[in-house]
C-alpha cells in the first residue's frame, strides 16, 4: 500500500524555504570577539515553505519561531572556545514585562555541531540580569539583561549579553589562569569578586589565606 502521507511529508519538507534576513524572531549573532551586545528579540509564527498534496492542492506551511542570540566567548574570558545560544522561550508584553530563556550551547566538531540544551532556563522581569552567583552563569551560559520592551506585533524584548557579567564594575574580567586554579567557572569583578562554587568574596577568599 502507498503511504501518500510520507510522501506528502516529504513533499513539505522539500518545498520549506530558506529564512529571510535576521528579524526578531531569526537568531542574531554576536560579532566575534566582542564582550558586549544587545538584540531585539520576539516569537513569530512565520510561513516557512509550502505543502503540497498528490492533487495538486497547495498552502503555506507556518511554525513558530524563537528568537536567538549566538554568543561566543571572546579571547580572554574563561569560556573562551565554547559558543552558546540564548533562546527566547516567552515574552510577556504586560508589566513586568517576564521573557523566559534557556541556554544552549554548541556541541561537536566543525561540519558535524550539534546544540545541547544545559537545563539553564531563566525568567527575567524589565531591567533584571542573571545573578553571577546563580546556576545560569555557573553553568558557563553568557550572562544577560532583560533591557528593553516594545510593544506591536509581535512585542519585543531586548535582550542584553555582557561577558563581563552584570552588578559590577567593567572591564574586571578574570583571566584565564586565574579561572583554572579555581577549576570552576568564576566571573568577578573589581568590587567583588564571587567564588562560583560557594558564593564567597574576595575579601572572604583573602581572609582564609591570611590565617593559614
Amino acid at each position: 500500500m502507498t503511504n501518500w502521507k510520507a510522501i506528502v511529508f516529504g513533499l513539505v519538507l522539500t518545498a520549506m524555504v530558506p529564512l529571510a534576513s535576521a528579524a526578531c524572531w531569526d537568531i542574531q549573532y554576536m560579532p566575534t570577539g566582542t564582550w558586549d551586545y544587545s538584540a531585539w528579540l520576539c516569537n513569530s509564527s512565520q510561513v516557512v515553505g509550502y505543502w503540497v498534496n498528490m492533487y495538486g492542492q497547495s498552502g503555506p506551511f507556518s511554525m513558530m519561531l524563537h528568537g536567538q542570540i549566538e554568543t561566543a566567548a571572546p579571547s580572554g574570558h574563561p569560556q573562551y572556545g565554547n559558543t552558546y545560544r540564548v533562546y527566547l522561550q516567552g515574552f510577556n508584553y504586560a508589566s513586568p514585562y517576564p521573557a523566559t530563556l534557556k541556554c544552549y550551547k554548541r556541541m561537536g566538531v566543525p561540519g558535524n555541531y550539534w546544540w545541547m540544551y544545559t537545563g539553564q532556563q531563566v525568567t527575567l522581569y524589565a531591567g533584571q540580569c542573571t545573578s553571577n552567583s546563580g546556576s545560569w552563569v555557573l553553568a558557563g551560559c553568557p550572562p544577560i539583561s532583560n533591557g528593553a520592551q516594545q510593544g506591536g506585533s509581535p512585542p519585543q524584548v531586548r535582550i542584553d549579553v555582557s561577558w563581563y557579567g552584570f552588578g559590577g564594575r567593567r572591564n574586571a574580567a578574570i583571566s584565564a589562569p586565574d579561572y583554572t586554579s579555581v577549576g570552576i567557572p568564576f566571573f568577578g569583578y573589581l568590587d567583588g569578586y564571587s567564588d562560583a562554587l560557594a558564593g564567597r568574596t574576595a575579601s572572604v577568599l583573602k581572609t582564609k589565606r591570611a590565617r593559614r
